[in-house]
């Protein structure tokens, strides 16, 4: 019985994987453009359009102190949004000299950086 669920399990995560290599990202990267950054109070707005955004796509939001070693600070999955508008804001503490920046990552891993601001 132990050997006919390992099988059936073993089936399913192969169909899992043939199904997601068939929807797996073009190379292409969208074309991102308008990234705003706004400072209201203690908030910080980040907005960005993405032409031809697909599913495969999503956006790391990093800070760092030094402007060297950046954290993520948050997340926006890309390819859900029909207007390929997508909008980031959180809540900062008013330390001066933060850096944040936005990062596009595809399903493959590989990334590119978008914009950088230092505040």
């Amino acid at each position: 019985m132990k050997t006919i669920h390992s099988f059936i399990l073993a089936l399913a995560l192969i169909s899992f994987s043939i199904t997601a290599s068939a929807f797996s990202y073009t190379n292409k990267w969208p074309e991102v453009s308008s990234v705003k950054w706004e400072l209201k109070e203690n908030r910080l707005f980040i907005q960005w359009n993405a032409d031809s955004d697909e599913a495969g796509i999503f956006y790391i939001i990093e800070k760092s102190t030094d402007g060297k070693q950046y954290v993520q600070a948050g997340v926006v999955l890309g390819g859900f949004n029909h207007h390929n508008q997508y909008e980031f804001a959180f809540r900062i503490n008013h330390e001066a000299g933060i850096h944040y920046r936005v990062r596009q990552v595809n399903n493959n891993g590989e990334y590119r950086l978008l914009d950088t601001k230092a505040f």
